[in-house]
């Protein structure tokens, strides 16, 4: 990652990878690992770019820039929440592997 990417990631979150899916399709999760990570909050909005106001589909979500490649299936705790509490745990939506010019990975930026 490059060294002033890296300066941004100031803020540690954590995630809990699933460790199993018992016949009733519960997950359970392992310990939490903390991770350094830049969390930005966006909103998105899906639609025609010329959608007359009011048709637009909007969301809002957390985007995190991380060096971590945190798992796929893993539950991510925001910086400030506790992994105690399980309702705040957030599943992964989307994540992109970013790479630098050399086509090494750069960083991860992950949605939420």
């Amino acid at each position: 990652m490059d060294r002033q990417l890296r300066k941004w990631l100031t803020e540690t979150a954590y995630y809990k990878a699933t460790t199993a899916i018992t016949s009733a399709g519960v997950e359970t999760f392992g310990a939490a690992v903390s991770f350094t990570c830049r969390t930005e909050y966006q909103r998105v909005i899906h639609g025609p770019m010329f959608m007359p106001r009011g048709g637009e589909d909007e969301e809002f979500m957390h985007l995190i820039f991380t060096e971590t490649n945190v798992p796929d299936d893993a539950r991510i705790w925001l910086p400030g929440d506790s992994t105690s509490n399980d309702a705040l745990a957030r599943k992964i939506r989307r994540k992109e592997t970013v790479r630098d010019e050399l086509g090494a990975v750069s960083h991860y930026e992950i949605y939420i």
